[in-house]
């Protein structure tokens, strides 16, 4: 077996699932630690696993399946399931330490808390509603992984409000007497948290300014990260696509395979080949019989970071006389069919009229990608121009001789395009058996001419009397794309695409091109694109229905103002996070940029609900503030540090299967610990600011009164 793809699912399957395995069993700890080891931390811990479940059924049930972007979203996920039960449960402990009778105090923070978590979590699922309505290849990805994420948010927020509450009630968990090591290191970063806040409210506009500068380095470091599409994990097999000159027979391209092949079985990393000449019978497009593919079983034990040494290596051991090769992987080959038509993920379309033309800018579009280090196999579609026989007919011989133009292509039709003479049984099908001339380019001009032609008197002539012969170079396949004529270049990138398809048009950026005539990337360039534009539309309609949700907890427009300052902020912990790590943004890792702005308002709705809460109940202002980041910040942090915990298996990287997700991980780990940070200081010190002088204009107000 050459290569199959339940391979590539049992290892994205197995690495995911050991990931979620080991996330939450950290999580778990952690929570022990901090928590002590009572029923309560008991009934916490399991609702990690049975939000999980019900997230799970759910997707069942709307006829979803734990595929590559179900499972990774719940592996993401793990680690932001804890923070609802966090909350409930840190609220409840706070009543009975304040007094409440068991009952009671599980009642009001349960009251307490609901308004502000249930608002927390909407904020979270409206980030991904809008993506359920991503459509093309794009959606292929968001939607499942949104769905994932929505449901398992939705689920977390069920168990919450229901199981926290009741089994803290029936298992009469309240909190222990001692504390724990974990506790005093939380108590330690809380007298930290309070200096820096008492500096951030003496100077909240300095502060402001330096999280905006950070912020704009941070987003200046970009230009470091790699961009892709999705990464894909070790498949154990590479595809080689190879081209002969066209017209090349049948016999020739078997006995070029076959060379190749015997080379490449030479390769200690090769495991074994199987080649096809010509189209399969799934393909999107048609290969005629001078093309085809190599399958290449790489032998076990072969890493991620050898695929590109090997696959270079293979290149080399096929090159070969008038054969153009490309060595890709079947999955990266199966994407780039399925948005052009064509095998390879880099193309470019030239549109234009004229054949000539458009066959010259072809030619030099190539020779500048071929100075393109990051492009390997660059490929002008029309390299080989095929020779075709031209026959025009002569209108005055046709005439004396009693024949119409049609009656002279109907004698040579047979001829050219040939004719069913038997049917051979191959198997149960029957093959049909042509009989027709050869190819042009195996007679000469003389030999055609002599062609006998029957006239209209039921003698012969030769056709050379009757019209005009000449072998003519036509290119070997024209496409129309949209009904405009193109010739297509394609290449094969060895870097980020999106730094890769940025040199390119860098290199054709001072290439004049005739009036008529214009210069189109496709493939996976032109799919970012769109995903950028349906990224941009759905991040436009979940930020307006996160606003119509903040206006309708919040009176007034000043905390709904500040709060929606976590959206340009919450990309600088990711950013440097993506900068440091050395991991590629691609679209999962979009993705993790719009749950960071989700968890910033959580944390910050619950903190400042708190502060509002406190003030309507007589609080002075800035006391109110302090006590609510006293009451929530051992909750935000411990929420924090569970998802990062959760999530920390994935943004290592551990396992071949954890690519695709490993930079959606590596964003929102970094975001995560910025985010804390911003909710107990920044966003608390500029409310405060902002807040006293709203009071004060009301003050003066009054008085004027």
């Amino acid at each position: 077996q050459t290569y199959d793809q339940g391979y590539l699912v049992h290892i994205v399957g197995a690495d995911l699932g050991r990931n979620l395995l080991i996330g939450a069993l950290l999580a778990v700890v952690m929570l022990f630690w901090v928590l002590g080891a009572g029923r309560g931390i008991v009934v916490l811990a399991f609702s990690i696993p049975l939000s999980l479940a019900i997230g799970i059924a759910a997707l069942h049930a709307l006829g979803q399946s734990l595929n590559l972007m179900t499972f990774g979203a719940l592996t993401v996920a793990v680690g932001l399931l804890a923070d609802d039960a966090i909350i409930v449960l840190e609220s409840i402990y706070h009543r009975w330490e304040a007094g409440d009778g068991h009952w009671q105090g599980i009642w009001s923070g349960v009251r307490s808390i609901v308004i502000p978590d249930v608002t927390g979590t909407l904020t979270n699922v409206a980030i991904y509603v809008p993506l359920l309505f991503v459509g093309g290849l794009v959606g292929l990805f968001f939607v499942p992984f949104s769905l994932a994420m929505i449901l398992a948010l939705l689920a977390s927020l069920l168990v919450s409000l229901t199981l926290i509450p009741l089994g803290l009630g029936f298992l009469g968990a309240r909190p222990g007497a001692g504390t724990s090591s974990g506790q005093r290191l939380v108590h330690r970063l809380q007298r930290i948290n309070e200096h820096l806040f008492d500096w951030v409210v003496r100077a909240p506009r300095t502060s402001l300014a330096i999280t905006f500068a950070v912020l704009a380095i941070s987003l200046a470091g970009l230009v470091l990260v790699p961009i892709n599409f999705l990464p894909l994990p070790n498949e154990g097999a590479l595809l080689e696509s190879f081209t002969l000159p066209p017209g090349a027979s049948l016999l020739d391209t078997r006995a070029a395979v076959k060379k190749i092949s015997e080379r490449l079985l030479r390769d200690p990393a090769v495991a074994h080949v199987y080649a096809r000449i010509g189209s399969s019978s799934s393909t999107t497009y048609t290969e005629p019989a001078y093309a085809g593919e190599i399958q290449v079983a790489l032998a076990p034990g072969v890493s991620v970071s050898a695929l590109d040494a090997i696959g270079q290596r293979i290149k080399r051991e096929s090159q070969r006389p008038g054969v153009q090769v490309a060595v890709g992987t079947p999955t990266l080959e199966r994407v780039g069919e399925s948005l052009s038509g064509l095998p390879q993920p880099f193309v470019i379309h030239v549109f234009g009229a004229e054949v000539p033309e458009l066959r010259r800018i072809a030619d030099e579009i190539t020779a500048k990608l071929r100075g393109i280090s990051a492009l390997a196999d660059v490929f002008n579609n029309d390299g080989y121009p095929v020779t075709q026989l031209q026959i025009e007919p002569r209108s005055e011989a046709l005439a004396v001789h009693g024949l119409t133009p049609a009656a002279l292509y109907a004698q040579l039709q047979p001829l050219i395009d040939g004719r069913v003479i038997s049917r051979v049984p191959q198997g149960n099908v029957a093959l049909a058996l042509y009989v027709r001339l050869a190819d042009a380019p195996q007679h000469s001009v003389e030999r055609l001419a002599a062609l006998p032609i029957r006239i209209g008197d039921g003698g012969w002539t030769p056709l050379g009397e009757l019209a005009t012969l000449q072998l003519v170079p036509t290119p070997n396949q024209i496409r129309h794309i949209a009904g405009a004529r193109a010739l297509d270049i394609l290449a094969t990138p060895t870097g980020p695409l999106g730094s890769t398809e940025t040199a390119a048009r860098k290199a054709l950026d001072g290439m004049k091109l005739p009036p008529g005539y214009r210069i189109a990337f496709g493939g996976l360039a032109a799919e970012l694109e769109q995903a950028a534009i349906g990224l941009v539309l759905a991040t436009l309609a979940a930020f307006a229905i996160m606003v119509g949700i903040l206006l309708l907890q919040f009176d007034g427009l000043l905390i709904p103002g500040i709060l929606l300052l976590e959206i340009p902020l919450a990309l600088t912990g990711g950013t440097v996070a993506l900068v440091l790590s050395g991991v590629g943004l691609n679209a999962t890792g979009m993705i993790g940029f719009l749950t960071l702005v989700g968890i910033g308002l959580r944390h910050s709705i619950v903190l400042l609900d708190r502060a509002r809460a406190n003030e309507n109940a007589g609080m002075a202002v800035e006391q109110a503030v302090r006590e609510a980041i006293q009451v929530r910040f051992r909750p935000i942090v411990l929420t924090a540090v569970t998802a990062i915990l959760g999530m920390l298996p994935t943004a290592l990287g551990l396992g071949q299967g954890a690519a695709p997700e490993q930079g959606l991980a590596v964003v929102i780990l970094g975001g995560l610990v910025w985010s804390a940070l911003r909710s107990t200081n920044l966003i608390p010190a500029l409310y405060l600011h902002w807040r006293r002088k709203q009071l004060a204009r009301l003050a003066l107000a009054e008085e004027a009164a």
